[in-house]
């Protein structure tokens, strides 16, 4: 062969094989985080250092990952002590030490230990206590049916159908238990046990549309209700045992109202919420169910009856569609449209405001067991919890003189079991005609603050002093003319204000009142000074650091489309503003603009955003780049955010380098290096678990030992303030 028909015949391999290796590693690039997750990386040598380098970034309390790790799982430990909460108990818990147990559910094989997805995940490789291992440690445990579940396939249930879990290939799903027949044949040892019977909800990001709006396979409405093969369960346990304790692994609130009815069908004796348990949150659960620890958690969410029947239901789910809008994934313009027409009634300031509000609401009692006593919209309040023992609250100081309210109570354990009690303070704020006319919307109540005490012994008593600023009672109010021309501010209205000692948000113990002389309006400079706190906390350092920005609207053309196009819920026509469910429809000429604007968007010409003259970002100098001082980004450690300094750094910026936009643009779970500024690259594994971040074992020996945390509910129920700091 010659060589001009060689050349001819392998120059178009040539170049081909090149494209395709220049493709590889553009996505190996990309994908760099998933290939280190898989294949491990290189090690990192320094090989030389500056002489007095402080090398210090942090104050490291530990010694090892290990030492790190072991204080994470006892914090864990004392955060789901603290947190879990006992919602229902006829007598039945704590049950003794030994005792013969019966575990049903597949949550009780695959626990859910905390939130899934993004930096949520848990490696294989980081120690859990399971549900398993807790409960045999303290209990004699039903084998028999242990074994059971452990050889059965469980289900998972779509509004589609069934689906072995997880040996089919299969949509996510919220709901997964086993069928029914996996407990045929395990009467005769269960007989005289208490069954446990644990059900769960997975819960992750983006998968709010997937829990509410369809109805499942079995005909369960939505996943927030009980399936048919969690209600079977039940049911097995308490034909099977002497008695039921539900044990709810999830963050989810779910409708119980089946569980709680006296005498019903699938009545639990007890039921106990633990959250996302993490490493060592199932040791708490066995802790609360033998009773070395008396069940103190409150609820950070209301439970209500039916879920479908809230406001925020209504009209959620994303279906919706605007008929005159054409979908352009690539200019991020869909059709489907949510309008949240509750505004701030949500929750428990929902409930508690539509009990005021509509004569013919009926919100629901409960006996002392967490029982129904009178059936009712809601089911456990917010903020609601039981004990092993029981305490009296009074208010022994009250204080409402100057800008603060500080209200002083006496806690004292009068029960035989020692435990803790948290303390929670409401106020309400007057709604008047004003409010009525000029759209200013205040729930019935809020929580105003909060406390939890010590553990107490039996006969101890102990005073806990909680305080707010009166300006936390301000409302908003959308429409206020302010004086440097713009709308909308902050406004502490006259009145008389009611705070009140509860035992959650609906049950309340003591009240007592305040007066506000004169209506404030907190625009221009006069902002609250919570806000002005938070400003100059973030302008440390900079010249004229005095001066903070008004609060006013900023998306007024967000509140004019809400105004013209929808009907919001307002105490001013309560009956009349409830949410209706979304419908297709038109999109407004607003709306049809502003997603022409993402469609035709020219970063050159944009008027509104682009580099042309009068627009919002526009300068008529470039900014500097590419400077000769000698900043690098570790110099700047602790500088204030405002710091001038931070500017200088920015000057040295090669804006023409393609590594400062790797750093933006490729930043999933790590930091690009940006040479200009001497910034390494970094990975962050961390998240609100903890270094959770899935690992093989070659990355195993970069990260060490860690602890998966519970999830952020139970820090939430446990209402302790100190927790919550040591948690960090």
């Amino acid at each position: 062969m010659n060589t001009k028909r060689f050349w001819s015949v392998w120059t178009p391999f040539a170049f081909i094989l090149t494209a395709i290796a220049i493709a590889c590693t553009c996505v190996l690039y990309y994908y760099s985080d998933m290939m280190y997750l898989l294949y491990g990386r290189g090690a990192r040598r320094i090989l030389s250092a500056e002489e007095g380098l402080d090398a210090e970034y942090y104050e490291i309390p530990f010694s090892s990952s290990e030492e790190a790790a072991a204080h994470g799982m006892e914090l864990t430990r004392r955060i789901s002590e603290s947190g879990q909460v006992l919602l229902k108990n006829d007598g039945i818990l704590p049950l003794s030490a030994g005792e013969d147990v019966t575990p049903f559910g597949y949550h009780y094989l695959a626990p859910n230990y905390g939130p899934v997805g993004g930096s949520a995940n848990m490696g294989e490789d980081i120690e859990v206590v399971s549900a398993e291992a807790a409960l045999s440690a303290c209990f004699s445990v039903n084998e028999t049916v242990t074994e059971a579940m452990r050889s059965s396939s469980a289900m998972g249930m779509t509004s589609d159908g069934y689906y072995s879990y997880p040996d089919e290939a299969m949509p996510r799903v919220d709901i997964v238990e086993y069928p029914p027949e996996v407990y045929d044949g395990t009467e005769e040892s269960c007989r005289g046990t208490v069954g446990i019977v644990f059900l769960g909800r997975a819960g992750s990001e983006g998968s709010n549309g997937e829990i509410y709006p369809k109805p499942l396979y079995d005909g369960t409405p939505h996943a927030a209700a009980l399936s048919v093969y969690e209600k079977e369960a039940i049911a097995r346990a308490k034909a099977y045992c002497r008695a039921v304790v539900v044990v709810l692994n999830c963050c989810n609130p779910i409708d119980l109202s089946e569980l709680m009815c006296e005498g019903g069908e699938y009545e639990a004796n007890a039921i106990l919420l633990i959250g996302g348990t993490g490493s060592t949150g199932f040791l708490a659960l066995a802790d609360i169910l033998t009773g070395a620890v008396s069940p103190s958690g409150r609820l950070a969410d209301i439970y209500v009856t039916d879920s479908a029947k809230s406001p925020s239901y209504v009209n959620f789910g994303g279906d919706a569609q605007y008929t005159n809008v054409t979908e352009d994934p690539a200019s991020q313009i869909y059709s489907t449209y949510l309008e949240y027409e509750e505004g701030i009634y949500s929750g428990y300031r929902y409930y508690e405001t539509a009990c005021i509000e509509d004569e013919d609401f009926v919100y629901g009692e409960l006996t002392p067991e967490g029982a129904i006593l009178v059936a009712g919209e809601v089911t456990y309040p917010f903020g609601y919890g039981l004990s092993y023992t029981e305490f009296e609250q009074r208010i022994v100081r009250f204080d409402a003189e100057g800008d603060v309210v500080t209200v002083e109570v006496e806690v004292k354990n009068t029960g035989g079991v020692a435990g803790a009690e948290a303390v929670q303070i409401y106020c309400s704020a007057p709604y008047t005609a004003f409010d009525a006319e000029n759209g200013i919307e205040k729930s019935a109540v809020v929580l105003a603050g909060f406390a939890k005490t010590d553990v107490l012994a039996p006969g101890e008593d102990a005073c806990v002093r909680i305080s707010f600023a009166k300006e936390d009672m301000a409302s908003y109010f959308e429409s206020h003319p302010n004086a440097d021309g713009s709308t909308g501010c902050y406004m502490l209205e006259e009145g008389e204000y009611e705070v009140s000692l509860r035992k959650n948000s609906h049950d309340v113990i003591e009240t007592r009142t305040y007066s506000v002389g004169e209506t404030i309006y907190y625009e221009g400079q006069n902002v609250r000074e919570s806000d002005r706190a938070a400003q100059l906390f973030a302008r440390a350092g900079a010249e004229g650091s005095s001066e903070v920005t008004p609060v006013n609207n900023k998306f007024g053309y967000m509140t004019e489309y809400m105004r013209e196009n929808t009907v919001c819920l307002s105490r001013s026509d309560w009956k009349g503003t409830q949410p209706t469910a979304a419908e297709d429809k038109p999109a407004p000429e607003s709306v049809l603009a502003m997603l022409e604007n993402n469609r035709t968007f020219d970063p050159a010409t944009d008027a509104a955003l682009g580099d042309a003259e009068g627009s919002l970002v526009y300068a008529e100098e470039a900014p500097r780049s590419c400077a000769e001082e000698g900043l690098t980004f570790s110099d700047l450690r602790g500088e204030p955010f405002a710091s001038p300094a931070w500017d200088a750094l920015l000057d040295k910026l090669d804006y023409s380098a393609s590594d400062l936009a790797d750093m933006l643009h490729l930043g999933y779970m790590h930091t690009g290096a940006v040479e200009s500024v001497a910034l390494p690259a970094t990975e962050e594994r961390d998240g609100p678990l903890g270094l959770t971040a899935t690992t093989n074992d070659s990355q195993s020996g970069q990260i060490g030992a860690r602890c998966y945390y519970c999830s952020p509910l139970l820090l939430a129920m446990s209402f302790d303030v100190s927790l919550a700091y040591e948690y960090g």
